[in-house]
Protein backbone atom coordinates (compact mmCIF):
# COMPACT_ATOMS: atom_id res chain seq x y z
CA UNK A 1 0.00 0.00 0.00
CA UNK A 2 1.40 3.36 -1.05
CA UNK A 3 1.62 5.98 1.66
CA UNK A 4 0.21 9.30 0.55
CA UNK A 5 0.65 12.93 1.45
CA UNK A 6 -2.30 14.92 2.77
CA UNK A 7 -3.04 18.60 2.85
CA UNK A 8 -5.30 20.97 4.70
CA UNK A 9 -6.13 24.10 2.76
CA UNK A 10 -7.35 27.15 4.66
CA UNK A 11 -8.97 30.08 2.90
CA UNK A 12 -8.04 33.69 3.60
CA UNK A 13 -11.27 33.97 5.62
CA UNK A 14 -10.25 31.00 7.76
CA UNK A 15 -6.77 32.48 8.21
CA UNK A 16 -8.28 35.83 9.27
CA UNK A 17 -10.29 33.94 11.90
CA UNK A 18 -7.02 32.45 13.28
CA UNK A 19 -7.87 28.90 12.21
CA UNK A 20 -4.31 28.43 10.96
CA UNK A 21 -2.95 29.39 14.37
CA UNK A 22 -5.43 27.07 16.06
CA UNK A 23 -4.48 24.18 13.76
CA UNK A 24 -0.76 24.68 14.40
CA UNK A 25 -1.37 24.96 18.15
CA UNK A 26 -3.19 21.62 18.09
CA UNK A 27 -0.41 20.04 16.04
CA UNK A 28 2.28 21.46 18.32
CA UNK A 29 0.48 19.96 21.32
CA UNK A 30 0.48 16.56 19.60
CA UNK A 31 4.16 17.00 18.70
CA UNK A 32 5.10 17.71 22.30
CA UNK A 33 2.87 14.95 23.74
CA UNK A 34 4.56 12.44 21.42
CA UNK A 35 8.05 13.60 22.53
CA UNK A 36 8.84 15.42 19.25
CA UNK A 37 8.92 12.38 16.94
CA UNK A 38 11.18 12.57 13.90
CA UNK A 39 8.41 11.20 11.68
CA UNK A 40 6.13 14.16 12.40
CA UNK A 41 6.60 17.26 10.28
CA UNK A 42 4.22 19.79 8.76
CA UNK A 43 4.98 22.12 5.86
CA UNK A 44 3.16 25.27 4.85
CA UNK A 45 2.65 27.25 1.68
CA UNK A 46 1.04 30.69 1.53
CA UNK A 47 -1.09 31.31 -1.53
CA UNK A 48 -1.73 34.49 -3.48
CA UNK A 49 -5.24 34.94 -2.07
CA UNK A 50 -4.13 35.01 1.58
CA UNK A 51 -4.85 31.39 2.36
CA UNK A 52 -2.44 28.74 3.62
CA UNK A 53 -1.99 25.11 2.70
CA UNK A 54 -0.48 22.72 5.23
CA UNK A 55 1.16 19.54 3.93
CA UNK A 56 1.53 16.30 5.89
CA UNK A 57 4.06 13.68 4.77
CA UNK A 58 2.87 10.06 4.90
CA UNK A 59 4.51 9.33 8.27
CA UNK A 60 2.81 12.36 9.85
CA UNK A 61 -0.72 11.47 8.80
CA UNK A 62 -1.30 9.12 11.75
CA UNK A 63 -0.79 12.01 14.19
CA UNK A 64 -3.37 14.26 12.56
CA UNK A 65 -6.22 11.96 11.52
CA UNK A 66 -8.79 13.63 13.77
CA UNK A 67 -7.81 17.04 12.40
CA UNK A 68 -8.34 15.90 8.80
CA UNK A 69 -12.03 15.36 9.39
CA UNK A 70 -12.47 18.73 11.10
CA UNK A 71 -10.37 20.72 8.60
CA UNK A 72 -11.29 18.58 5.58
CA UNK A 73 -7.87 17.18 4.81
CA UNK A 74 -7.42 15.62 1.37
CA UNK A 75 -4.85 13.41 -0.33
CA UNK A 76 -2.32 15.21 -2.49
CA UNK A 77 1.05 14.93 -4.17
CA UNK A 78 4.18 15.94 -2.28
CA UNK A 79 4.81 19.68 -2.43
CA UNK A 80 7.79 21.14 -4.24
CA UNK A 81 10.80 21.78 -1.98
CA UNK A 82 11.16 25.43 -2.94
CA UNK A 83 7.46 26.24 -2.43
CA UNK A 84 7.03 25.27 1.22
CA UNK A 85 8.38 26.19 4.62
CA UNK A 86 8.70 24.01 7.70
CA UNK A 87 5.76 24.77 10.00
CA UNK A 88 6.43 22.04 12.58
CA UNK A 89 9.19 19.51 13.06
CA UNK A 90 12.92 19.32 13.56
CA UNK A 91 15.32 21.44 11.52
CA UNK A 92 16.26 18.60 9.14
CA UNK A 93 12.68 17.61 8.32
CA UNK A 94 12.38 19.44 5.02
CA UNK A 95 15.46 17.75 3.60
CA UNK A 96 14.29 14.33 4.85
CA UNK A 97 10.73 14.47 3.58
CA UNK A 98 10.80 16.53 0.37
CA UNK A 99 12.97 15.93 -2.67
CA UNK A 100 14.84 18.94 -4.02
Amino acid sequence: MKMEWYKIRLTSDQVSKNQGTKLLDELEEIYEEEDEPEDLAIFSENNETGGITYYFPPSSVKYALILFSFYRGTKCVAPRFEEVSLALGDSDAKERFIKK
